[in-house]
């Protein structure tokens, strides 16, 4: 490590014939009046090994001035504020002067200049939100900032350092810098964290309660992902517009579009057994019910069985209509704090009427997607929509055996027929992600039995 000054040039080294550097090379606090704030070479200059330049300082090239000749340098570091500038020679052999340099680090140094006109340059890392830029003349390379409208979220170790478009959301507001990229709650970019070349891939979130609006900031270090100050998606929730759930989620009885997080026998057993247990019950108790209505109704269509018929129709439907309700941006803007909490209480009834969760968010929940998935079947929403039958087909097809089929028939279309129906209603769930103008297909993802 070297540490010197000069008062003409090349602080800490005047090379006038050639010379070789074959280990590494520290160079700090190295400063010259003249040109080469650390190194002043004509000839050959090898640097087999890394040049570190930390805090050289020079009216010109404040590491490394190349008068004439050539120089190869495998590595070089850059840690203050340098350049590397061979001066165009007012000689006829000054404009030989070569420089082939496999990488150059300026991540520490911002707005690095690499002014030579004949240079071979394998890798330039620049500073977090700059990218390598040609200079105006065209003799030389350079860290600058991303132009207005672009972005470096990430740096990669095996590429030079470049700037891609940011999101183009039409009249969406977004936060956009060098460095920074916000997105407002209700949309979302799917990108590859790992290189981010490519911001093209947003969508608005059909369920915008699953996203909260992502915030990132860029990463300074090669290979490492951009820093997730605010995930795109809420926990639970992730592919494109957030529809999916993440593992240890599942779709929420009530809403094919909620994510709920599934107990376990481990996390919490209560909780399964007491939906399993609910769901088993609830069903058997409205199914002696309406048996008991039915055969002491005489011949006759007794209330009770209508009313219950009602009952059970209007909990299947209501369902399915309020927790859509609660997504839009009407029950979210423009409704008060008091009438929110008075439609959620609502809400519950219905969902508790069919044995379904409430969908709430809690930190453990049940649902019949989550017990396929604590039993390892295949927790599509087709199986889902079997699941939940099996247990009304066993009773109706018992009470057929034991009673007949006529009893049976009524039975079951009053009590469980309404449920049955409401459920073929998840698979035409249809939504868009990008507005219909820039001709995004209707998603209709459910028939074909995505998780």
């Amino acid at each position: 490590m070297f540490n010197c000054s000069a008062t003409s040039h090349g602080g800490c080294f005047y090379v006038e014939a050639g010379a070789e550097f074959a280990a590494p090379l520290h160079l700090r606090s190295c400063n010259a009046e003249g040109t080469g704030g650390a190194i002043y070479a004509q000839g050959i200059l090898l640097g087999r090994q890394q040049i570190n330049c930390s805090h050289c300082n020079a009216p010109t090239a404040g590491c490394l001035q190349l008068e004439s000749g050539e120089a190869h340098i495998d590595t070089m570091t850059l840690q203050s504020s340098s350049s590397l500038l061979p001066a165009s020679s007012t000689v006829a052999a000054g404009a030989n002067a070569n420089v082939t340099l496999g990488r150059m680090d300026c991540r520490q140094v911002p707005g690095c200049t690499l002014a030579v006109a004949k240079m071979q340059l394998a890798q330039l890392l620049c500073q977090r939100g700059e990218s390598r830029q040609s200079l105006a003349d065209g003799d030389g390379a350079a860290c600058r900032e991303c132009p207005t409208g672009e972005i470096r979220l990430v740096a990669v170790d095996k590429e030079d350092a470049r700037c891609t478009p940011c999101p183009s959301m039409g009249n969406v507001t977004i936060g956009c810098t060098s460095t920074e990229l916000r997105v407002p709650p209700g949309y979302m970019v799917d990108f590859d964290r790992d290189a981010a070349t490519n911001l093209s891939a947003w969508y608005r979130c059909p369920n915008e309660m699953a996203c909260r609006g992502g915030h990132f900031n860029a990463s300074s270090v090669p290979g490492e992902r951009a820093q997730e100050l605010v995930p795109m998606c809420e926990e639970g929730y992730r592919g494109p517009g957030c529809t999916s759930c993440t593992a240890g989620h599942a779709r929420a009885d009530a809403d094919i579009l909620w994510c709920i997080p599934c107990a376990t026998w481990t996390t919490s057993p209560k909780q399964v057994v007491w939906y399993v247990s609910f769901f088993l019950l609830k069903n058997l108790a409205l199914f002696v019910s309406a048996v008991v209505s039915v055969e002491g109704s005489a011949g006759k269509r007794a209330a009770s069985a209508t009313l219950l018929n009602q009952a059970m129709s209007f909990a299947a439907v209501a369902g399915v209509t309020m927790s859509g309700a609660m997504q839009t941006g009407t029950f979210k803007n423009d409704l008060d704090n008091a009438a929110q909490v008075a439609l959620h209480m609502l809400a519950l009834p219905t969902s508790v009427a069919q044995g379904q969760g409430s969908g709430d968010g809690g930190s453990s929940s049940m649902s019949g997607q989550c017990l396929l998935q604590l039993l390892n079947m295949d927790s599509s929403i087709h199986n889902v929509h079997m699941l939940m039958s099996l247990w009304p087909a066993l009773l109706v097809a018992g009470l057929a055996v034991l009673k007949g089929g006529w009893l049976a028939a009524v039975v079951g279309s009053n009590v469980f027929l309404p449920a049955f129906i409401a459920g073929f209603g998840k698979y035409l769930v249809a939504f868009r992600l990008r507005p219909e103008s820039e001709n995004e297909a209707l998603h209709l993802d459910f028939p074909r039995g995505r998780r």
